[in-house]
C-alpha cells in the first residue's frame, strides 16, 4: 500500500493516492477497515471528504463534518481539494451509487 507523508513545506495529498484509497475502502473484501493518518486530521479528513462526495453528500455537510473533526486545525486548501476532487478519477463511483 502506498503511504503519503507530508513534508515541512505544504504539499497536497495526491489524487492518485485518494483514488487508490477509495477503491480499497469501497471493496467489501477489505472489511473491516480503519482509516487513519499520522496526524489524524488533514490526510484522513481530506480522504473522508472525497469519500463523502462519492456518497453524494452535499458540500456543506462535508465541510461541517470536516471542520468538526479538524477544529481549529482545518485547512482551507484541504477544503478546496475536496471540492475540486475529480470524481471521474475514481473507478468506484458505481459502487457508491449503489448505496454504500
Amino acid at each position: 500500500m502506498k503511504v503519503w507523508k507530508s513534508t515541512p513545506g505544504w504539499q497536497p495529498v495526491s489524487e492518485e493516492l485518494i483514488k487508490d484509497g477509495l477503491e480499497m475502502v469501497l471493496d467489501i473484501e477489505n472489511y473491516p477497515i480503519l482509516v487513519m493518518c499520522t496526524s489524524g486530521v488533514h490526510e484522513t479528513g481530506t480522504f473522508i471528504g472525497c469519500l463523502r462526495r462519492l456518497q453524494n453528500w452535499n458540500f456543506t455537510s462535508i465541510m461541517v463534518e470536516y471542520r468538526s473533526f479538524a477544529s481549529n486545525k482545518a485547512r482551507y486548501v484541504n477544503e478546496q481539494f475536496i471540492k475540486l476532487f475529480d470524481m471521474d478519477l475514481s473507478l468506484c463511483h458505481e459502487i457508491c451509487l449503489r448505496g454504500l
